[in-house]
């Protein structure tokens, strides 16, 4: 009896020796490795800006060639009690918004809730950065830059102003 103990020890400590160090290494992934949920970030083709109470999301423009007629798309979000104006100004274009308190507004969303901010002269191709400047009167300014889309694919075609408006 003692000659079949022997062996299976010998195989029990084998496993043990070896799984050990494998789940204590992956019970220790977590405490490495912060969790993504925990720091904000965009899940979408637009980038996000903090100025103050202002937070922007998902904020892009959408056009078809440089030069041509283009537009911003994006969210508004304030983050105060009190009502925001918001200067925003892309390719030569500014347009003031207003954001009540805790609210929130659309741009260039397609949508009848949303504003449009069309932009006349794209100063980028799709597939590059261009400039959109913030201003909050009561944090400053800030520059962010921001993806050019082409505004061909179906996903950004409502976000263009039609054919009349920019004529």
């Amino acid at each position: 009896m003692t000659s079949t103990r022997r062996p299976r020890r010998r195989i029990a400590v084998a496993v043990l020796a070896v799984a050990l160090p494998l789940v204590g290494g992956l019970a220790g992934c977590s405490a490495t490795n912060p969790i993504q949920t925990q720091r904000p970030y965009s899940p979408a083709d637009g980038v996000r800006a903090t100025l103050g109470p202002l937070e922007t999301t998902n904020l892009l423009v959408a056009g078809t060639a440089k030069g041509r007629v283009a537009a911003l798309s994006g969210g508004l979000v304030n983050t105060g009690a009190d009502a925001l104006t918001v200067s925003v100004a892309v390719s030569g274009e500014t347009s003031t918004f207003t954001v009540p308190g805790h609210g929130s507004v659309l741009i260039g969303t397609g949508s009848d809730t949303g504003r449009t901010m069309p932009i006349h002269a794209l100063d980028a191709e799709p597939g590059a950065l261009t400039t959109v400047t913030l201003k909050v009167p009561s944090a400053g300014s800030a520059a962010v830059q921001v993806p050019v889309v082409d505004a061909a694919l179906p996903q950004y075609t409502s976000v263009l102003p039609s054919p009349s408006a920019s004529s």
